[in-house]
């Protein structure tokens, strides 16, 4: 989603350009805003990854590329059981209800292929954090979603529209709070 290629279908493809748009995701964010959910913080991280260049040998040249990621924190609690002894299996006898904070991530991803999301139950390492951002209010995904169509025809560009731009653009542009920087 979110990519148009111009030229034939097969062989070379030229002109492929990538734009900045992801029907899933706008549907699962409209599906988040009719639940009255929201986000609560935002982390920008920076991962490193090495791609070998030229042929297979021993003397193969290592270059170190990054990726940033964009992730959107949602924190709710959550109703469970749990037994007289504190256990939280389904057998268990005498079980009563308790509440626990859960919390979830939405992982956006901005390369080359596209706008891709996942969602996860952890946050990347600390050491890979760049900055954060704690909104006050907390952020409505409606408020999200707008931002993504003001921004759904950007394409990628490795130099003007890149995953740096595009997280610390989103970070800076969406919603109210205090950002922190670690690096």
């Amino acid at each position: 989603m979110g990519a148009a290629t111009s030229g034939a279908c097969c062989g070379k493809r030229a002109g492929a350009i990538t734009f900045c748009r992801n029907d899933t995701l706008a549907a699962y964010l409209e599906e988040l805003s009719k639940e009255e959910k929201v986000f609560h913080s935002a982390y920008i991280y920076r991962e490193e990854y090495s791609l070998s260049a030229g042929p297979p040998s021993r003397s193969r040249e290592q270059s170190t590329r990054h990726q940033y990621v964009l992730m959107y924190q949602r924190s709710e609690l959550e109703v469970t059981c749990v037994s007289k002894d504190g256990s939280s299996s389904p057998e268990s006898i005498g079980r009563r209800p308790s509440m626990q904070r859960v919390r979830s991530f939405l992982r956006l991803d901005w390369g080359r292929e596209g706008l891709t999301w996942i969602l996860v139950d952890k946050r990347l390492p600390d050491a890979l954090l760049v900055r954060s951002k704690v909104f006050s209010p907390p952020l409505k995904p409606s408020a999200l979603a707008f931002e993504f169509g003001e921004i759904q025809l950007h394409c990628f560009d490795p130099d003007t529209w890149n995953s740096s731009h595009f997280c610390f653009h989103m970070l800076e542009n969406v919603g109210d709070g205090q950002e922190l920087d670690y690096k």
